[in-house]
C-alpha cells in the first residue's frame, strides 16, 4: 500500500483511472519490442538459409566447376556419380543469386551474423520481460487504489 502511494505522488495519480495512461504507454512499448522480436527472427531464417547454401556451394563448388569444364560425354558420366551434389550445388546458388547474395560470402560471417541476431533478440525477450514486470505492478497498484475508491464511494453511499 505504501509502495502504491508513492508512486501515485510523482506521476500526480488520484483515482485509478489516472493509471491508464501508463499502462497504455507501457502496453504499446511491449508491441514495438514484440514486433522488433519478430523482425529479427524473420531476417535470422534468412540468415540461416543463406548460410546452409553458401556452405552447399562451398563444399561442392570445386565439383560443379570440374563438371563444367568436362566434354559432354564426361558430364554426363561425372553427372550420373555426382548427381545429389551437383543439383544441390544448383539449387543453392539459384537461391543464392535470388536472395541477391554473391557465392563468395563465407558462411561462417553469415553464422556469426546469426549469433549478433540472437543476441539482439535476448536482449529484447529480457526487456519484454521487465516491460511486464513493470505492467504487472502498475496493474496491481491501480486495482489497490480501486478497491480504496470502491470503499470510499460504498463509505459515502453508507453517510447520505
Amino acid at each position: 500500500l505504501a509502495q502504491t502511494f508513492q508512486n501515485m505522488a510523482p506521476g500526480g495519480y488520484k483515482t485509478a483511472a489516472d493509471f491508464a495512461p501508463q499502462l497504455r504507454g507501457i502496453q504499446k512499448e511491449q508491441q514495438a519490442i514484440h514486433a522488433q522480436i519478430s523482425e529479427l527472427e524473420q531476417k535470422n531464417r534468412q540468415y540461416a538459409v543463406a548460410a546452409r547454401n553458401l556452405q552447399t556451394c562451398a563444399t561442392y563448388g570445386g565439383l560443379q566447376t570440374e563438371y563444367l569444364q568436362k566434354n559432354a560425354v564426361a558430364k554426363r558420366l561425372l553427372f550420373a556419380k555426382h548427381k545429389d551434389a551437383l543439383q544441390a550445388y544448383q539449387k543453392a546458388a539459384e537461391q543464392l543469386q535470388s536472395m541477391g547474395i554473391h557465392q563468395t560470402v563465407e558462411p561462417e560471417k553469415v553464422r556469426n551474423l546469426i549469433k549478433a541476431t540472437e543476441q539482439q533478440i535476448y536482449q529484447l525477450q529480457e526487456h519484454l520481460a521487465a516491460l511486464r514486470e513493470q505492467e504487472s505492478k502498475v496493474l496491481a497498484q491501480q486495482h489497490t487504489v480501486q478497491e480504496i475508491q470502491d470503499r470510499e464511494d460504498e463509505h459515502h453511499e453508507n453517510t447520505f
